[in-house]
């Protein structure tokens, strides 16, 4: 069995799709991925059991139809390696050994049987399905990712919570310490729904779709949700367990807005950050009339920091303590020139939010602060 395909375009998919495969897999088929051609069209597959990862790309003078699963990795290393040309492999359908044919060389190794690739799960049931596109779930992802818990201690937290209804579409991570909630009005369901995404698919759809925009669909039914858009389909257990309150959680009484520079501030919070003291990461900020103050300090190495940022401020001056990192990270969040910070006291969580939010789009990012020393 042969078949001709872009090198180029082979390296680009299998790279996505191996990227989903354990480094420790529990089978030795797992360590592989599936090629399956079928009336010229070649359909790669990665998994881990707990997430599927499938591509399906055109190639030429296919002789026939074949299950094979190849060792990715020196795959990948010889693509790597060549200018854009086709390629050729030959399959030797007995004995499962591969050739791969390219303008100046010949490289050899066996493949494993792709009837020991586990199935793929398919839909069951009843299901929700949402039509949207891949740059509004790139976009969601991607600056709610970082607000996702470490901790395997509440599992619902680790992951990005899709809270759906006939008018939009919200995406909202939080870790208790700073949380992330972007609603889209332009994507939305027939009926009000709700899914948890693991972390580990939310990373694989950033990178896959960082770049796309054609039109995508997400659907799940009780046990696993099922992405796909034009190149890629994307299969992950879901998470279990009901999602925090995050509606409760955001303040509706915070009085003072101070409108700041976003580049200027975000240079100013960095450059301070470099003196928190390490265990804390404490950035004071004093807001005055006009200005806005940022002063760190620790103690234990004699050092300090104060910058001084312009804002349009007009209030009673107020202080608030938060850490510096997660401050940094909800700033590289936002796109517009400039933030509003909605702050209430030092006791209570601070709202960040862009001063013009996108088309179709309510962006809000809440941050915890931290006690100020006497």
């Amino acid at each position: 069995m042969q078949f001709t395909v872009s090198s180029t375009l082979l390296l680009n998919r299998l790279s996505a799709v191996s990227s989903v495969i354990s480094s420790k897999p529990m089978m030795q088929i797992l360590g592989n991925v599936l090629f399956e051609v079928n009336d010229n069209k070649l359909r790669l597959t990665g998994t881990d059991l707990e997430l599927t990862l499938s591509s399906v790309i055109d190639v030429e003078d296919a002789s026939g139809n074949i299950s094979i699963a190849m060792p990715p990795q020196i795959l990948r290393d010889t693509l790597r390696e060549l200018s854009e040309q086709n390629v050729r492999f030959e399959i030797n359908e007995e004995n499962l050994a591969v050739v791969m044919r390219t303008n100046n060389g010949k490289y050899d190794f066996i493949g494993f049987k792709g009837g020991e690739f586990p199935t793929l799960p398919q839909v069951e049931g009843e299901s929700n399905k949402i039509t949207t596109t891949a740059d509004i779930i790139f976009n969601g992802i991607s600056r709610t990712l970082f607000a996702t818990a470490v901790e395997d201690l509440r599992p619902t937290m680790t992951g990005i919570y899709l809270d759906i209804t006939t008018d939009s579409i919200t995406f909202v991570a939080t870790d208790a310490h700073k949380m992330s909630r972007i609603i889209n009005t332009t994507s939305h369901a027939d009926s009000d729904c709700s899914v948890i995404l693991p972390k580990k698919a939310a990373n694989t759809l950033k990178n896959i779709f960082a770049k796309a925009k054609d039109a995508a669909t997400i659907e799940f039914d009780a046990k696993n949700i099922f992405i796909n858009n034009e190149e890629y389909a994307l299969i992950v257990r879901k998470i279990e367990g009901r999602y925090p309150n995050y509606k409760s959680v955001i303040p509706t009484n915070n009085p003072y807005d101070i409108v700041v520079d976003r580049l200027a501030f975000t240079a100013a919070v960095k450059r301070v950050a470099v003196y928190t003291t390490a265990s804390t990461g404490l950035m004071r900020l004093d807001v005055l009339k006009g200005n806005l103050r940022l002063t760190a300090q620790d103690i234990d190495f004699s050092t300090s920091a104060l910058e001084q940022v312009t804002c349009q401020y007009d209030g009673e001056p107020l202080s608030i303590g938060f850490k510096a990192q997660l401050l940094s990270e909800i700033l590289a969040c936002i796109a517009s020139d400039n933030v509003i910070l909605r702050l209430a006291d030092q006791t209570r969580a601070g709202i960040v939010l862009p001063a013009e939010n996108l088309e179709n789009e309510d962006l809000l990012m809440l941050l915890m602060p931290m006690m100020l020393p006497e």
